[in-house]
């Protein structure tokens, strides 16, 4: 029982990991593609 209270909580602490990795990736994508259409409307 104990094992799996560990195991729940490494998977758990994964997807958050991969999770908030995903999230980031988009913004910091979003981001970067808005300042490079502001880029090409700018100049």
């Amino acid at each position: 029982m104990h094992v799996t209270k560990i195991n729940t909580k490494a998977k758990n602490y994964a997807f958050l990991y991969y999770f908030s990795g995903y999230l980031f990736n988009h913004i910091i994508n979003k981001v970067l593609i808005i300042r490079h259409k502001n880029k090409h409307s700018f100049f």
